[in-house]
């Protein structure tokens, strides 16, 4: 008993271990790895590890398809000018998140202008570009390792690049041709027109007319953006006391330079003929024409009389048409062989004027200043005719304008040529309405310059210098005299008002012709 009791004894007066030290306990009591063991492992790990990576290396080695590029040149049309920006943009297929360069050619080797790297779509853009001259250029998508695959290099050659100057093949300045308005007022105050083309043509860039000062510099008189054909127009006011020269300025444009045509003076023309019918219109310049019924010019039913042309009472000349009383109340009966056409109206006296024998001229601008009548059933006219002259081998009627009344079909405005060689050229216009300047603007009301510019190339006619129709066939050589006419031709009587008169006004009639032409003008 006492050795039991010994034992028990012993046992309480050993402490304890708590219950983390027990553990601590087993742990230690546990056997561990050899280090052979552990330097075996720690082999095996390496030889997984290196052989996932060759692998996957291997993988690498896999060759992709050639990435198929998309591309577009943005530049305008004709080529860019000197500094003006534009862009290439494009697309490469299986291209995601790739670096694109774009280089350029110089001097046989390539060199790099800028790189980019695509969109996860693949696509890219190369904006705010601009070169001096023509330039090659190319876009290069390098060879790059991508999820395992080697996609090659793809190399894409742009067509040339062209560049091209601003420049002003057409810029012209006129003598006074733009005067709208409602009473008579005096030629000399009427607006310059000054119009030019450029080329290239940018729609919506800004140009300036400038004119020049005595000390040199240059004023601008106006401003417009060209149109969709690269024009633009100005008016510009006159000053007979100064002839200053004329330029347009093309403002710089997504970073190309300014452009300027070369200047132009305004003394280029020369005043030759002018009438203002201050004092009525002289009978011994403006002579009667047509006096008699003529069924070859389709006026069976008309004649002219001196009586129909008389002052306006407020500075024109008013030129009427109205029934013919010495034939009243006879009718007349008239046939147009040609058309078959037939009818039976009264009769009429018309206005005819003209200066044949008293003035005539080739080449220049003939211009007048007219407010036409309002009814239908007569036709104002302001024209030309071959004079019949010594000189020249082609001639030509010339109808400057022609109205047909208001709410005559398109307008009713018109312009003719018939020369003497070749086809008849013309109808009615309507353009013209352009020239108009708002919805109580017309033909009746106000008065309009009504002009046509006659080169050796060409005819140019203008209302207010908005271009109308331009002729550059069959161009008369032969002098030609004026004619200002209201007639009622033979077809259109039936569309007469009751009436049965219309007036039209000319307020001033003017020629100018071109000095630089002096050798050719007579």
């Amino acid at each position: 008993m006492a050795g039991l009791m010994t034992e028990t004894t012993d046992r309480a007066a050993t402490p304890r271990p708590s219950e983390p030290g027990r553990r601590k306990a087993r742990r230690q009591g546990r056997p561990g790895l050899s280090p052979e063991w552990r330097k075996g492992l720690l082999i095996f790990a390496f030889v997984v590890l290196v052989g996932t990576g060759i692998f996957y290396a291997g993988r690498a080695l896999t060759t992709a398809d050639p990435a198929q590029l998309q591309i577009r040149v943005a530049t305008p049309r004709g080529g860019v000018m000197p500094g003006e920006r534009f862009t290439i943009e494009g697309s490469a297929t299986e291209s995601s998140d790739r670096p694109v360069y774009l280089e350029r050619q110089v001097r046989g080797a390539w060199s790099r202008m800028e790189t980019l790297q695509t969109t996860s779509a693949g696509a890219f853009v190369f904006s705010g570009l601009q070169v001096d001259a023509p330039a090659r250029l190319r876009v290069v998508l390098p060879e790059v390792s991508q999820l395992g695959q080697r996609h090659p290099a793809v190399t894409q050659v742009l067509p040339r690049v062209q560049v091209t100057k601003q420049a002003v093949p057409q810029f012209s300045v006129l003598p006074g041709v733009v005067q709208n308005g409602a009473v008579p007022a005096e030629a000399g105050a009427a607006s310059l027109f000054a119009e030019a083309t450029f080329s290239p043509i940018r729609p919506g860039r800004e140009v300036y007319a400038q004119r020049r000062l005595p000390g040199g510099d240059w004023e601008r008189v106006g401003k417009d953006t060209q149109g969709a054909e690269g024009k633009v127009r100005f008016q510009v006011p006159q000053d007979a006391t100064t002839p200053y020269q004329y330029r347009v300025l093309a403002a710089g444009y997504k970073g190309a330079p300014e452009a300027a045509s070369p200047a132009q003076a305004s003394n280029r023309w020369r005043l030759d003929f002018d009438d203002e019918f201050t004092y009525g219109v002289d009978s011994a310049t403006w002579l009667t024409r047509g006096d008699v019924h003529a069924p070859d010019s389709s006026r069976t039913c008309a004649r002219a009389d001196s009586s129909m042309v008389s002052a306006s009472g407020d500075g024109a000349a008013r030129l009427s048409a109205q029934r013919d009383p010495a034939y009243a109340p006879d009718s007349c009966s008239w046939k147009n062989p040609s058309t078959g056409a037939s009818g039976t109206e009264s009769y009429y006296l018309n206005s005819h004027v003209g200066t044949q024998g008293t003035y005539s001229f080739r080449y220049g601008v003939a211009a007048a200043r007219v407010k036409f009548q309002q009814p239908q059933g007569m036709h104002g006219a302001f024209w030309l005719q071959d004079s019949g002259e010594a000189g020249g081998t082609i001639g030509a009627e010339i109808d400057t304008v022609e109205f047909f009344g208001k709410g005559y079909a398109k307008g009713g405005i018109a312009s003719f040529i018939y020369p003497s060689q070749g086809e008849e050229v013309g109808g009615t216009q309507p353009d013209a309405s352009e020239a108009l300047t708002g919805p109580r603007d017309n033909w009746w009301d106000r008065y309009h310059v009504f002009s046509v510019e006659w080169t050796p190339e060409a005819y140019v006619f203008r209302i207010d210098g908005v271009e109308t129709l331009r002729v550059e066939e069959n161009v008369a050589d032969k002098k030609a005299f004026l004619i200002m006419s209201l007639l009622t031709s033979d077809w259109e009587l039936k569309r007469m008002p009751e009436a049965g008169a219309g007036q039209m006004d000319v307020d001033w009639v003017r020629v100018w012709q071109d000095t630089r032409l002096n050798d050719q003008n007579l």
